[in-house]
């Protein structure tokens, strides 16, 4: 066996090739950081990719102007003016129904509006109704005008009966006179303040006449007689008609507060400024004395405020 062919010979010569070895390359200093490699467009994900190409949003739209606050005034009437508005019930919607559907509707309600005018009252009865009405329901321009009507047959009966029977009255009252022509009894007020009362206004004309009547059978003049009528007929029929205005003039007296109403008009109120003007007039141009002036028109309040009560 050879022994040169598997043993390595020591101090041997190396191979050509080994002679033209490249050297190798220095490492790279361990503390310098390496860049990072920015990614491209291209690497982007498909997701990131829709996100970014969506629409662009919408502007925000203006907003409105601020409108001024309103002031305490404006808020106390808003309040005042909620306060005292009826309530108004909600409405229902107005459905427009078709021509054609509403036809047979207009056909059903011809025989119903009929038959109405045919059972409506006559004109007399309605105006009848109306009378006969309380006066708080008519208004008070109603009642004007029914005052400012003129009078029917049964109302001019019941005129010349209230003429006649103030007149009566009147000459009643004027018995128990003194010597300076005054009553501390005067019942003849008492029935102008209920018909005052009772049928309005209307009735100062029949207490003008009536009153003239009884102070001219009393021996007055014509001037005097007229001038207490007048101050007699417009005191005492405004307080009857101010006194069926605050009191029902078909209970009367049923309250408390009647009563006290009652008492300032009809028996203080109206005695008071009737005598005061008549006992002047009497004093002034009829020669009535001076110094009888608060005698006078304390015996003709007394006798008014009697007659009324």
């Amino acid at each position: 066996m050879d022994s040169t062919s598997s043993t390595p010979v020591k101090n041997s010569v190396p191979p050509p090739a080994a002679k033209h070895a490249a050297p190798a390359a220095p490492a790279a200093p361990a503390s310098v950081p390496q860049p990072k490699t920015s990614k491209s467009k291209s690497a982007l994900s498909l997701p990131k990719l829709e996100k970014r190409a969506k629409a662009p949003k919408a502007p925000k739209a203006a907003k409105a102007p601020k409108t001024a606050k309103p002031s305490k005034a404006a808020k106390g009437f808003k309040l005042q003016r909620s306060r005292t508005a009826p309530a108004i019930a909600p409405t229902a919607p107005v459905v427009e129904a078709p021509v054609a559907a509403a036809a047979p509707i207009a056909t059903q309600a011809a025989p119903v509006a009929e038959a109405a005018l045919i059972s409506a009252p006559p004109v007399g009865e309605t105006v009848e109704a109306f009378e006969a009405a309380p006066k708080r329901a008519r208004g008070r321009a109603l009642t004007l005008d029914a005052d400012l009507s003129l009078p029917s047959t049964r109302e001019l009966v019941l005129m010349v009966a209230y003429i006649v029977g103030y007149v009566a009255l009147a000459a009643w009252g004027m018995q128990l006179a003194d010597g300076n022509g005054i009553t501390p009894w005067y019942p003849a007020v008492g029935l102008a303040v209920g018909a005052a009362t009772l049928g309005g206004s209307r009735w100062v004309a029949p207490t003008f006449i009536g009153a003239v009547f009884a102070a001219l059978l009393d021996g007055g003049t014509m001037a005097a007689s007229i001038v207490l009528a007048v101050l007699i007929a417009v005191g005492y029929t405004a307080a009857g008609v101010q006194l069926s205005r605050v009191t029902n003039a078909h209970r009367p007296l049923t309250r408390v507060t009647d009563a006290w109403w009652f008492i300032g008009l009809a028996i203080v109120g109206a005695p008071l400024a009737v005598s005061t003007l008549a006992v002047g007039y009497f004093t002034v141009f009829e020669g009535s004395p001076a110094n009888a002036y608060a005698s006078m028109v304390r015996t003709f309040v007394l006798g008014d405020a009697l007659g009324v009560a």
